[in-house]
């Protein structure tokens, strides 16, 4: 912190780590740059818990009665749980990026979900394409899924009031008012379509072609099977 005003060095300190919470000490200051809004500072420093990486914008006003801005900057962590590796591309960067981006603009979360949704369902549900809501529809009515997932499914176009803000059908790529709870619902959602249309089945696949192993065990029992037929005969 060699350098810094006493004000720069107020501003900036104590920090808490975005991750863990801990009192972050030793920054560090890198360059300074100036513009409109003042001399922008920039600092970083390592959390000694958890080692993650925090950096810091902050500016030094010349006015004292001009505010000080300050920006932290952390990497990303996701917000949910990982997808399993069954989940086939492009579904699961889409869905992650519709995660990414749920703390910063749950309508953009909501957005992106939705054309995720629709993909998905054209494509692993076999609707005829047409709005949103309209391909939900198809999809419930063809009763494949099962009632949980179908439940959830269906609560999208009511959760969301696609009634009142029929663009989320027709446009469902754009960025409109959300209410509260609604993008998380729809990944909530997709979660459960992955679930039924790429893990489930691959596990039921993996398991109907048995490794060396269980088939030699398989055997196996067979002749404990035979063995003990055999003798209950005698």
């Amino acid at each position: 912190m060699q350098g810094l005003t006493k004000d720069a060095r107020e501003n900036a300190l104590p920090l808490k780590c975005p991750y863990c919470v801990e009192i972050l000490h030793d920054t560090q200051i890198h360059r300074h740059v100036k513009d409109k809004d003042g001399v922008w500072e920039i600092f970083s420093t390592t959390c000694s818990s958890c080692r993650k990486v925090l950096i810091l914008l902050t500016t030094e006003q010349k006015e004292k009665e001009a505010h000080t801005l300050q920006i932290e900057a952390w990497a990303k962590e996701l917000n949910r749980t990982a997808l399993p590796p069954e989940v086939v591309e492009p579904y699961a960067s889409d869905y992650y990026e519709a995660c990414f981006v749920l703390a910063d603009s749950p309508r953009a979360s909501a957005a992106l979900s939705r054309l995720c949704l629709q993909k998905l369902l054209r494509e692993k549900g076999g609707v005829q394409h047409g709005d949103l809501t309209t391909e939900i529809d198809q999809v419930l009515a063809a009763k494949t899924l099962p009632p949980e997932i179908a439940s959830m499914v269906a609560g999208i176009t009511d959760v969301g009031n696609f009634a009142a803000e029929s663009r989320k059908a027709t446009q469902p790529g754009l960025v409109l008012d959300v209410a509260p709870g609604e993008a998380e619902y729809i990944l909530e959602a997709l979660e459960c379509l992955f679930d039924f249309y790429f893990v489930t089945p691959a596990r039921v696949k993996e398991k109907s072609y048995p490794s060396d192993e269980e088939e030699a065990r398989a055997r196996s029992i067979r002749g404990i099977v035979t063995y003990v037929s055999a003798a209950s005969r005698d």
